[in-house]
């Protein structure tokens, strides 16, 4: 090689010849908050409880336990996250589910190394999900899979935003659910990660003169859901949920960054509206939860200017449903749900969810007995 090719590649190599492109890598997470009251208030641990349509996010098999009916919901809640969709059973052995939220807080944290525009966040994350769940020879075993369509855009802390990126997600799930009435349930769910690629021009999300390409990465989820009933009174019951996921990190990071263990924990109460404790009247439930995650593995080459995620955070979610007979016959439920998630570098401290759902033609009073009655 010439002297001048040398002198040139070094220039190029140094940006003195003008713009060139530098890559950082951002980390996504999988939130906490998702769509609708009902799992917002259950931290969405759903793998292995199922039972309404915002099941079809956490396990796409367990919309076999929606009773064979139409389920709709429609949502809405703060930071601009607002949806709609609707799980629907019509046979014995197949049930499909859409959710369609216009916006969500469901991309909720990106952990850059913080650079000269300050740390990067989503916005505008935008999305559309169908599922479907089969029992494809026993009954009490069901398998599921999901397809969505997300979009993402990334905004600075002066507002400048980068372009949009639009990508297809897949999930899978397993689901069995039991003979008798206060059995356990159980779920698995594979969820798919993300590799996306944002390329900013410089003076746009930066200040410099450099180009940048931001690749934007969320690991595969493997997750494990287990729910069981206890009897607390006639025709009322406690249903506790666990869910351990394993965030593979590893895969993402290779030997930078092992796999790290999420844990989704919460209980539900439900218990009858009315004269009668049989069911004739309406539906209370009262929900609460905790959800702990492992920060992004720190050990990571982008991270060099020391800046570490943190190892752990809690959130704490509770939300409460009601549905009376004088409201359709039961077949109208009001949710609330209900995140709060405060660290060092949480934007929004507080996110609640509203909600009306819709059933027919059983009542939501039917989920007293069984999911599985009006089979």
């Amino acid at each position: 090689m010439s002297k001048l090719s040398a002198l040139t590649a070094s220039l190029v190599a140094f940006g003195l010849l003008g713009p060139a492109t530098a890559q950082e890598t951002l980390l996504i997470r999988l939130p906490a908050e998702v769509s609708t009251p009902r799992s917002v208030s259950l931290g969405g641990a759903l793998v292995g409880l199922g039972g309404d349509t915002s099941c079809l996010l956490q396990n796409p098999a367990s919309l076999i336990a929606v009773p064979r009916s139409l389920d709709v919901v429609l949502s809405g809640g703060s930071h601009g996250g607002y949806g709609f969709g609707f799980a629907l059973h019509p046979y014995r052995t197949l049930a499909i589910g859409i959710l369609a939220p216009t916006t969500d807080r469901r991309f909720e944290l990106v952990e850059p190394r913080p650079g000269p525009s300050g740390l990067l966040q989503p916005i505008d994350g935008r999305w559309i999900a169908l599922a479907v769940a089969w029992t494809p020879f026993d009954r009490r075993l069901s398998v599921g899979a999901m397809a969505e369509a997300a979009h993402l855009r990334l905004v600075d802390d002066a507002g400048s935003k980068s372009q949009r990126q639009t990508w297809v997600n897949a999930s899978f799930g397993v689901f069995v659910q039991p003979d008798g009435l206060d059995g356990t349930r159980l779920g698995v769910a594979y969820r798919l990660g993300t590799d996306r690629t944002f390329d900013v021009a410089a003076g746009e999300l930066r200040e410099s003169d450099t180009d940048a390409t931001y690749r934007v990465r969320r690991p595969d989820v493997l997750s494990f859901g287990a729910s069981w009933r206890y009897g607390w009174l006639k025709n009322t019951h406690v249903t506790f949920n666990v869910q351990p996921e394993v965030v593979l990190y590893g895969k993402v990071l290779g030997s930078t960054g092992g796999n790290e263990l999420d844990v989704r924990t919460s209980v539900e109460i439900s218990f009858p509206r009315g004269e009668c404790v049989s069911g004739c009247g309406g539906l209370w439930q009262v929900r609460a939860g905790l959800v702990s995650r492992s920060g992004i593995p720190s050990q990571v080459p982008t991270f060099s200017d020391g800046y570490d995620p943190g190892r752990r955070s809690t959130t704490l979610v509770a939300g409460a449903s009601f549905a009376d007979e004088r409201l359709l016959s039961g077949k109208l439920k009001v949710d609330v749900g209900y995140s709060r998630a405060c660290d060092s570098k949480s934007q929004h401290c507080n996110t609640w969810m509203t909600g009306i759902s819709y059933r027919f033609p059983s009542a939501f009073r039917g989920d007293l007995r069984h999911h599985r009655a009006r089979r």
